[in-house]
């Protein structure tokens, strides 16, 4: 778990990133997008990224789904970079992943009930 200090700066540091370094053929940053939770959303075309509040980062889209767990980094730097990580790796196997999708991880239950009411 991170403090909020260092969420605020990760969150910082990713949008600085994507608005000035990150070049994507098939993702294109649209910036946070507004919510009522405790957590930041950022849209990438369809792919949405959640900094919980633990300082997870969520990577959540129809045809990928991963996470990066905050025990896995040390640094904001080390944080952005996994998410550009996996982010260059959607890009680059965008349309094999249309066809072909990978869902690492299964979406929480809270995520499964606000779908179903959106339905």
């Amino acid at each position: 778990m991170v403090s909020a200090q260092a969420r605020q700066y990760i969150a910082n540091k990713l949008e600085e990133q994507a608005k000035q370094n990150w070049l994507f053929s098939n993702l294109k940053f649209e910036g946070e997008i507004p919510n009522q939770g405790k957590n930041r959303i950022y849209g990438f075309s369809d792919v949405c990224i959640t900094l919980n509040h633990k300082g997870d980062l969520w990577i959540e889209g129809p045809t990928y789904r991963n996470f990066i767990s905050s025990n896995n980094y040390h640094t904001a730097k080390e944080a952005v970079d996994l998410l550009h990580d996996q982010l260059r790796y959607i890009d680059e196997n965008y349309k094999r992943l249309q066809s072909s999708p990978e869902i690492w991880v299964k979406k929480g239950l809270f995520t499964r009930i606000k779908e179903r009411i959106a339905s």
